[in-house]
Parts: C-alpha cells; sequence; structure tokens
C-alpha cells in the first residue's frame, strides 16, 4: 500500500500546475487578480467548514500541546497563490512553474538536510547537489524560450524572483502543514485551517496595500471557475502534505514536479486558460530533460 503515498505529490503536481491557470482565467476574465484570489479562498473556506463540522476529530485542549509555527502552512500559501495568480499572465504556466520548482527542489532538500520543523534529517548528497545544479540550467534553458507577447527583462525578472520565494514559501507550507498532519492526524482540520488563514491573511494584505475595491458580482461561469480553483487548491494541499508526512518533503516535491511540467507545457503550447503562449520546442524540451534528470538526482540518492 505504501505506492499509494507517491501517488500522492503525483496528483498535487496536477494540481500545482492547474491552480494558476485557473485562477488566471478568472483574473483576465474579470479584470482583477484579487478578485480571483478571494474567490479561491472563500468558496475554499466555506467548503472546508462544511467538511470540517462534519468530520473533523480535532479538540481545541489538543491544540494548545501543538507549537505556533506549525499552524502558519495558511500564511505561507497566501504568498504563493498571490503569486502564482499574477506571474502566468506575464511568464506562461511553464516559465513560472520551473522556477517555482527550482525554489521547492532546494529549500525543500535544505529543510531535509537540517530536520527542521520536525521533519525526518536526511543529510544531502553530491548527487543531490548535481541534482539542484541540473534543475537550475534546465530552468534557464526554459527561460530562454520566447514568449508570443515579449514583455521587458526587468519585468521577467521581478516576477521570476517572485516565483523563487513562492516556491520557498510553498515549501514552507507543506512542511508546517505536515507537521501539524502528524501532530492532530486529520487532513480535513489542516485543509481547513490553511483555507481560513489563506481568507483572513488575503483581506488583511488587501486592505493594506490595495486601493480597489473587492466586487463579487460577477456571472455565474465565474464561481464555476472558482469552484474548480478550490478544487485544485484541495489537492495540492491534502496530497502534498501526505506525501510530505509520509515520504519527505524532497521526494514529494520531485514527484509533483513530473505531473506539474507535463500539465504546464500542454497548456502553455495551446495558450490554455488566458495565459502567455509558449510553443513547445528544442529550448523547451532540453530544459524539460535537464529539469527531471535533477529531480530524479535528488531523489534517488
Amino acid at each position: 500500500m505504501e505506492f499509494i503515498f507517491y501517488l500522492a505529490p503525483l496528483f498535487g503536481g496536477v494540481g500545482i500546475a492547474l491552480l494558476p491557470g485557473v485562477n488566471n482565467f478568472i483574473a483576465q476574465y474579470t479584470g482583477r487578480a484579487g478578485f480571483a484570489i478571494l474567490l479561491n479562498f472563500l468558496l475554499g473556506a466555506v467548503v472546508l467548514t462544511s467538511i470540517y463540522l462534519l468530520f473533523s476529530t480535532v479538540y481545541l485542549a489538543k491544540l494548545k500541546e501543538i507549537p505556533l509555527w506549525s499552524f502558519l502552512g495558511g500564511l505561507y500559501g497566501t504568498v504563493t497563490v498571490v503569486v502564482m495568480t499574477i506571474t502566468p499572465a506575464k511568464l506562461g504556466i511553464g516559465k513560472t512553474l520551473a522556477v517555482f520548482i527550482t525554489a521547492r527542489l532546494t529549500s525543500a532538500t535544505v529543510i531535509d538536510h537540517f530536520g527542521w520543523f520536525q521533519m525526518l534529517q536526511e543529510l544531502i548528497s553530491f548527487l543531490q547537489v548535481v541534482g539542484i545544479g541540473l534543475a537550475v540550467i534546465g530552468t534557464l534553458f526554459i527561460l530562454r524560450v520566447r514568449a508570443k507577447q515579449s514583455f521587458s527583462q526587468k519585468t521577467i525578472m521581478i516576477y521570476c524572483l517572485l516565483c523563487f520565494l513562492s516556491g520557498i514559501f510553498s515549501s514552507l507550507q507543506s512542511t508546517t502543514n505536515a507537521s501539524l498532519l502528524q501532530q492532530t492526524n486529520d487532513m480535513v482540520f489542516v485543509t481547513w485551517l490553511n483555507f481560513i488563514e489563506n481568507l483572513l491573511c488575503f483581506l488583511v494584505f488587501y486592505k493594506i496595500f490595495s486601493r480597489q475595491k473587492l466586487h463579487i458580482f460577477h456571472p455565474q461561469k465565474v464561481y464555476i471557475w472558482g469552484l474548480l480553483s478550490v478544487l485544485c487548491s484541495l489537492t495540492v494541499i491534502s496530497m502534498m502534505a501526505l506525501g510530505s508526512s509520509t515520504i519527505g518533503v524532497a521526494n514529494t516535491v520531485v514527484l509533483s514536479i513530473v505531473t506539474q511540467m507535463i500539465t504546464s507545457i500542454i497548456i502553455d503550447h495551446f495558450g490554455w486558460l488566458r495565459v502567455a503562449q509558449h510553443s513547445f520546442n528544442s529550448k523547451s524540451l532540453i530544459g524539460l530533460l535537464l529539469l527531471l534528470s535533477g529531480a530524479y538526482s535528488v531523489i534517488s540518492y
């Protein structure tokens, strides 16, 4: 039955690839990225609150024994979702995920090496270092693929930096969620808490940094896409937490890369979900092979 734990990050990878595309589509359709993010968090909070009330077995007294940092997964996730919503329109999903994956791969391996956040300690090997290097080179190849709509180098660099930071935050989210899951043994509670934190953090950030008002009245079609966005988020949070808590953070990240990149290449090639279109070519292929080789080196050490 152990193979089931290895399937979890594969499903999580599909969710990771689809989520920014779906949120980007909602943002492009409504003209407001803030609404796309709010819709994801709000619908998710409503759905998960209902499930939580029905199935969760976590009690308040038990939570007092858990360290505070274990509850910060939603905060890290908020930053990740915001960045991954606004970036595909500029970079496309393939480039966005390439940078994001390299950051996750690196940060997750570092977390495992030092055994931070009560994770099982796995010392980094020379092969893993080589693997991370290959992933970086592969990402650089993918970034060289030209989009049909070009942007300035400064704009691309800014969005790449944001993607890299969001990748680190995503590893932190998976790690803290895995720790909380180990201590509560309740996936429903962990996922519900993430969405509640997502919603609250986003509303605070939006109030502080944005002057635009959030309009919630849009065509019904938008809310159907919003539910799909929530489904992707649920898949990512639950599957990545399950994988991290059973087979390790680095292994979970590596396995999710395969389905992330395959899904993103298809979306980018056809320009689906209103992302920046990038036709699949030799640079994409070389970058993909290097990225996957690097990922394989990390997991097979």
